[in-house]
């Protein structure tokens, strides 16, 4: 293989590795742009729907259990707006504490210790740190919850077995939404959508997720000094 030919394949892993990471960050709603070549079929919307007493009583029911959770872990799966899907595990820690890690192939976890949220992604050496303000997952992370009193709250739709909270999120790129998911008995949350300003729609499913274990404090360790290296 020649020098040329070895020096435009090795770019290509890297330009592919680090679009995954932004996707990655997409997907969990930290205010990057999707790279993603297929719109989602449907506008965004930002006009609120005109919602009844028990969809506000629903939008309440979710700010509490959020409010009521100390730690959270579990599995998920991320779809992304063509389809792919990788996996892996996540702890929270309410307040403030996060982690994503995926499952290999990918070296990528994102980490939030409460005063920062950082994305690693081990297979190019970058460590890239973001505002926790800046992302539609500040749901999860911030220490009292209240959704109806935020005023981003677009439509609730109800289902059989789960309800839909969809909220509007401003975001440095322009105007995006996020769908959570919940059921309803007992109340937990299913899934997110993020829907970014460009239309782009992915999808994180939570499974097999436990209430009340113990974290360590080590796995939500950010090193702010090497930040952006």
């Amino acid at each position: 293989m020649s020098a040329a030919v070895s020096n435009a394949a090795s770019a290509l892993r890297t330009l592919s590795r680090r679009s995954f990471a932004l996707a990655a960050v997409t997907a969990l709603g930290f205010g990057a742009a999707s790279l993603a070549t297929v719109p989602s079929a449907e506008a965004i919307n930002t006009v609120p729907a005109a919602l009844t007493q028990e969809d506000w009583d629903d939008v309440t029911r979710l700010s509490d259990h959020i409010n009521d959770l100390e730690t959270m872990q579990g599995r998920f799966i991320q779809v992304a707006p063509d389809g792919s899907r990788t996996e892996g595990y996540f702890v929270l820690h309410r307040p403030g504490r996060l982690l994503f890690r995926y499952l290999p192939p990918s070296k990528l976890e994102i980490v939030s210790d409460g005063s920062g949220l950082v994305v690693r992604d081990a297979s190019v050496g970058t460590h890239d740190l973001y505002p926790i303000s800046q992302t539609p997952l500040r749901f999860l992370l911030e220490e009292r919850v209240d959704l109806v009193g935020d005023g981003n709250v677009l439509d609730v739709v109800q289902g059989e077995d789960s309800t839909v909270v969809m909220m509007q999120d401003e975001t440095p790129v322009g105007r995006g939404q996020i769908a959570i998911t919940m059921t309803k008995e007992p109340t937990a949350i299913q899934q997110w959508t993020v829907t970014d300003p460009q239309g782009f729609e992915t999808t994180v499913a939570l499974f097999e997720v436990e209430y009340g274990r113990p974290t360590d404090p080590n796995w939500f360790w950010i090193d702010h000094l090497n930040q952006g290296r």
